[in-house]
């Protein structure tokens, strides 16, 4: 339900704000209106590149990418949410609202209408789409290099932990493929984390 609600939200807030600055900037001088001088505009751009007018011109290409990558990531979030945690599933939520919103309007106008501009430091010309992508792959940056890497440790920590709890025949924290307990559905700590290996290869 929160994929949803993030794709359909992030989908709805960038097609809103590119229709209203298709309609009121191009009139104005420059096509530019600026809410904070020198700072920050409002500056409508037509781009036919990728996320903040990179690779411009190559339309075609980006079109073939895009339905390739929304479709892994809708595959994920509909047959492998399950093992997906909350961090990983905004994240590719956030991804795939910023591709298909602007995936719509390649479709429509054979070019992405941006109009978020950071004049102060001549940042790109962006839109909400090019903010959900760049949020989502950094939060998908941040989940992989710190959390899952502190979530696999500890869960190595735990699985050693049990493991000494456990009955004699369960040696040093590992699977014993002697061991009769081991093989059987009720060990406690039969499932081993990812990192923790059985002698020999033994799965």
């Amino acid at each position: 339900m929160l994929e949803i609600i993030i794709i359909v939200v992030g989908i709805l807030l960038d097609q809103g704000t590119k229709a209203i600055a298709f309609s009121a900037l191009p009139s104005l001088p420059g096509g530019s209106y600026p809410l904070i001088e020198g700072v920050f505009h409002f500056t409508y751009l037509e781009n036919t590149g990728a996320a903040f007018g990179m690779f411009e011109g190559m339309m075609p290409v980006f079109v073939i990418v895009m339905i390739i990558a929304s479709g892994a990531i809708g595959y994920a979030l509909i047959f492998k949410r399950k093992s997906l945690d909350i961090w990983t599933r905004v994240a590719l939520s956030l991804i795939l609202a910023g591709a298909v919103g602007n995936f719509i309007d390649r479709v429509a106008f054979g070019f992405v209408r941006d109009f978020l501009h950071f004049a102060l430091i001549n940042f790109a010309v962006f839109n909400i789409a090019d903010a959900c992508i760049t949020i989502g792959t950094l939060l998908f940056a941040i989940y992989v290099l710190f959390i899952a890497d502190k979530k696999s440790k500890d869960a190595v920590r735990e699985y050693k932990a049990r493991a000494q709890e456990a009955e004699p025949c369960c040696k040093n924290g590992i699977y014993d493929r002697d061991c009769a307990a081991c093989t059987e559905e009720s060990c406690p700590w039969r499932a081993k984390p990812q990192g923790v290996q059985p002698p020999d290869g033994d799965a």
